[in-house]
């Protein structure tokens, strides 16, 4: 709000009344001059919980998550019990990447409010990628008890259920949803990927069929039958599938996701590159799609932004040996103190692959050469100065061969400790995939849970930030 200036006439009241006492102080007569108060500027109002809140909020519109949490954290400071303030705190943190304290905050809105569908949902989805399933399921458990017919709660408890391997219960939360609202276009994906799950992919096929005749522009559909396209070996057909999940929506990321990964299956560096930093900068706290960017950088060579993927997948996934391992090979050659810090860590890991450890032993072995060597060549004394050239005396007699001089653009041999560190990179590279196939990195590929076992591909379905993508 503005606020208008005016010049006080004060001044000139008090200089009036000046002159008029000087008058009267000649006439010889004693006049009393009354003093005015001078107008004293308000002191600036301390700001409220009301202004750090619309401060976050206006933080959060513009995505900057950082200050949107400082604005929330001076709301909350002064104003414990505002519950929406809280909310939003969990999803700031929850897009900072910080999902134990983000669980934390939702849990706190629904001990405040336990009819808070939102937090609810949001809570499950982190327990969901933290595969602590049975957690999930009894915060949604408990919502669909009371609100027996919301799409948004059965459809995403039914992924939890299928996720922890309980079929019938997934089985039976989507026919009771299909039995009031039978047109739900997610719970006819999540029923098939159910079946999907237990190898029925014919069946599968045909459910997915029907979700894709009731909602035809829905790219999650044609994702999954990429998916069933997959496990049936059809490479191409799968890739036509996530294209055109993809141009239906640009901004769907398992579809981004597994364009990605049949790219990787093709040694297609560039394209997968491009799909899985599509990928991170729709979602970037999904490990998942850091880390296959990260194998997607190291094909195409690109090894300092190899690093800075695999140094993500380690913030976010802290006990995930794949990515140690990662920046072990990614800074062996520009940093390789740093290669061996991250080595050590790998193998002292657990879960690390026994493969992986004894090629993360001999690339270490490397490393520790490759450092000697650059430590005697910054140690040795500089070379002496040549001796004057003299002129080669004439042969008096027969013929003289001149010395053998290397030629111009012969390729220097390497040295045996580079050939050594190249070779452990290069066999190493494999055994890190297969690692994170293990840890679940190929069986969804950054697939919002879906689990398909080994295909390097994402289902769609399951539950997102703020909305779940399967509500309805």
């Amino acid at each position: 709000m503005m606020h208008e200036t005016h010049v006080s006439s004060r001044p000139t009241v008090v200089l009036l009344a000046a002159l008029a006492l000087l008058a009267s102080a000649c006439a010889g007569t004693s006049t009393q001059v009354k003093k005015e108060k001078m107008p004293v500027a308000a002191l600036p109002k301390a700001a409220g919980p009301a202004d750090f809140f619309a401060q976050a909020v206006t933080a959060m519109q513009k995505k900057d998550w950082t200050t949107a949490r400082v604005k929330l954290e001076k709301t909350l400071e002064l104003s414990p019990n505002l519950t929406t303030a809280r909310y939003d705190l969990g999803l700031c943190l929850q897009n900072l990447g910080d999902f134990d304290s983000a669980a934390s905050a939702y849990e706190k809105v629904l001990s405040e409010d336990p009819d808070r569908i939102d937090a609810a949902l949001n809570l499950a989805k982190i327990r969901r990628d933290q595969e602590h399933f049975a957690s999930g399921i009894k915060v949604l458990a408990r919502l669909a008890r009371k609100h027996p017919y919301d799409g948004r709660i059965l459809n995403n408890l039914s992924v939890l259920y299928r996720l922890d391997k309980k079929y019938e219960k997934a089985i039976a939360t989507l026919r009771q949803l299909l039995s009031r609202d039978p047109d739900n276009a997610h719970a006819h994906e999540n029923l098939a990927l159910i079946y999907y799950d237990q190898g029925k992919y014919r069946l599968a096929e045909f459910i997915m069929g029907t979700a894709r005749k009731r909602n035809p522009k829905e790219p999650g559909v044609y994702n999954n039958l990429g998916m069933i396209a997959m496990q049936e070996g059809d490479l191409r057909g799968a890739l036509a599938q996530f294209e055109k999940a993809v141009k239906l929506d640009p901004d769907f990321e398992p579809g981004q996701m597994n364009i990605g990964a049949v790219a990787l299956r093709y040694r297609d560096y560039k394209k997968a590159s491009a799909s899985f930093k599509k990928a991170t900068s729709l979602d970037p706290t999904d490990w998942q799609a850091h880390l296959y960017y990260a194998f997607a950088l190291e094909g195409a060579h690109d090894m300092p932004g190899a690093a800075k993927e695999y140094a993500e997948v380690g913030k976010l996934r802290p006990d995930f040996p794949v990515a140690e391992f990662g920046l072990c090979k990614a800074l062996q050659t520009a940093q390789p103190k740093e290669a061996r810090t991250h080595c050590k860590k790998f193998m002292a890991m657990n879960g690390a692959a026994k493969d992986d450890v004894t090629k993360a032993k001999t690339l270490l072995a490397a490393i520790n050469m490759m450092i000697k060597i650059k430590q005697g060549q910054k140690r040795a004394p500089a070379p002496a100065p040549k001796p004057p050239a003299t002129k080669a005396p004439a042969a008096t007699s027969g013929t003289t061969k001149p010395a053998v001089s290397p030629k111009k653009g012969a390729p220097a041999k390497k040295p045996a400790a580079a050939t050594k560190a190249e070779s452990a990179s290069k066999g190493s590279a494999a055994g890190s995939k297969a690692e994170a196939d293990k840890k679940g990195g190929a069986k969804a590929a950054g697939a919002k849970g879906a689990g398909a076992k080994g295909a390097g591909a994402a289902p769609s379905a399951g539950t997102t930030a703020a909305t779940a993508s399967t509500g309805g």
